[in-house]
């Protein structure tokens, strides 16, 4: 632990318990040390995620206690902190989570208790830690490059729990779907290639068709000295029921998987760093207290705790596109906070236009969503690099 991270650790760290709890979990990561004691204030509406806390940090017992305030009751905020904070030194208070009326008076109350107290707050933009005393030059910490978390703890920050038979990490078919990928750079090749897969609907492999060379080269691969024939084809592809029941992985489902083949070539080449966790088909499902219904995201990768949700579809529909991202969008918000950034990969031809409508109508920061187009296929190994190392 770096000298200027151990000056703002404390004894007694109060976190204020807010809807997201992975800026709780970072600040704990960083600020809590092997003596500290946490502090979760909490209200009625977040008391549950305040349990998930300790559950995924594993706060041993006796190093933690939960504080039930009322949000929107001042004294109820002031003297519940109060009663924790009275009569003790080395104090930190961390108001990144909770209510304004909880960070207001909560504060009061700490710095009442210890006047020389450490407040701090976690900066979704920068990725810092802004540490401090009251009245005194403040110090940043960064802090993504030293907090790891994975998606089964960010998921049981939620209440969520891991499909494990659909996730997958696994390198799958690269050639197969770079071969794919580069019919964008040949309009009669890519117009043959919609044509088997749609109208013919995948019923019998494209042996003669000279503009597919490539594809059918690389689907000889995937049958591994077994007979090249569809049967033997969708086999490999996961698909027991024929050429033609693969349709639905030759329609879009091999974007997913050449995006999450990018991201494997990238981490073993060490062109990203800091990876916490990485994988596609993140099927979610929710505890029996939630009220949603369970759900996905196609492709995800963590960076320190910084989550990039990549939504896939291979469409040039405009409003099919918007749709996908949004929802990506919003599951990003839910699991990974204002610090998430999100992805789509689809066929539009004027990704920068449909990126700057989707920033401005959904008033979302520069930088938080990137929209990779059909043109961005060739090279999109170099363009998800460079927006992981942005």
């Amino acid at each position: 632990m770096s000298k200027l991270l151990t000056s703002c650790t404390t004894d007694h760290l109060f976190l204020l318990i807010g809807t997201n709890p992975l800026p709780n979990y970072v600040t704990a990561k960083l600020l809590a040390g092997p003596k500290t004691h946490v502090y979760l204030v909490h209200s009625d509406e977040t008391g549950d995620l305040a349990n998930r806390l300790v559950s995924t940090l594993k706060l041993p017992e006796g190093k933690w206690s939960k504080v039930s305030v009322k949000e929107a009751d001042p004294c109820s905020i002031y003297s519940e902190v109060s009663k924790y904070a009275r009569d003790k030194s080395v104090i930190g208070l961390n108001y990144t989570g909770g209510t304004k009326l909880m960070a207001v008076h909560a504060f009061q109350a700490v710095r009442d208790a210890d006047p020389d107290a450490i407040f701090s707050y976690l900066d979704a933009w920068e990725l810092k830690m802004i540490a401090g005393r009251s009245g005194a030059y403040p110090v940043e910490i960064t802090a993504n490059n030293k907090v790891n978390i994975n998606f089964k703890e960010l998921l049981s920050l939620h209440g969520l729990t891991l499909d494990e038979n659909e996730f997958s990490k696994e390198l799958k078919y690269p050639h197969l779907c770079k071969a794919i990928a580069d019919l964008n750079k040949n309009e009669k090749s890519l117009s043959v290639w919609k044509r088997w897969v749609n109208k013919n609907q995948c019923k019998d492999l494209p042996l003669q068709v000279d503009e597919l060379d490539g594809v059918i080269q690389a689907m000889r691969e995937i049958c591994d000295g077994l007979e090249f024939n569809g049967d033997n084809l969708a086999r490999f592809l996961g698909y027991e029921r024929g050429l033609s029941s693969s349709q639905i992985w030759f329609q879009g489902k091999w974007l997913e998987n050449h995006v999450l083949n990018i991201i494997i070539q990238l981490v073993n080449r060490n062109d990203i760093t800091n990876v916490s966790d990485y994988g596609m088909n993140l099927r979610c499902k929710k505890d029996s207290k939630q009220k949603d219904s369970s759900f996905e995201l196609d492709v995800a990768l963590i960076l320190g705790y910084q989550l990039f949700a990549i939504s896939c579809i291979v469409s040039d529909d405009k409003a099919k596109c918007k749709e996908h991202l949004f929802e990506a969008y919003v599951r990003a918000k839910q699991m990974g906070g204002d610090e998430a950034k999100v992805g789509l990969v689809c066929n539009y031809d004027r990704p920068e236009l449909l990126q700057q409508e989707v920033e401005e109508s959904w008033d979302v920061p520069k930088k938080k969503i990137r929209v990779f187009g059909s043109k961005h296929w060739p090279a999109l190994t170099e363009y998800l690099m460079d927006w992981f190392n942005s």
